[in-house]
């Protein structure tokens, strides 16, 4: 019997080993807008102008997005903040 937990041990640590981790976003720039509080439910609707003010917009991971408006970025629940007055996708960090 302690055999079969003997065993089990290497298992579980050749699984957490395997993982995969995000590498969260550590700092923002300094003109970054943190998305409001409370952020919106994955899954259910959120009702935005459709005002174009283009905005990069930044996830949990650290990758930029180009969105029409703050509001469509701060809309995904993984974005936590954006840049303003950026009007295209190549104006968004890298």
């Amino acid at each position: 019997m302690k055999l079969r937990y003997l065993l089990l041990l290497p298992l579980g640590a050749l699984i957490s080993a395997c993982s995969t981790t995000s590498n969260p976003i550590t700092a923002l720039p300094a003109d970054a807008l943190r998305c409001p509080e409370p952020r919106p439910v994955a899954g259910e609707p959120v009702i935005c102008t459709r005002i174009y003010a283009p905005v990069c917009a930044v996830n949990r991971d650290g990758q930029w997005q180009h969105r029409p408006n703050a509001c469509e970025a701060c809309a995904n629940p993984d974005n936590i903040a954006y840049l303003a007055n950026r009007p295209t996708p190549e104006s968004c960090p890298q």
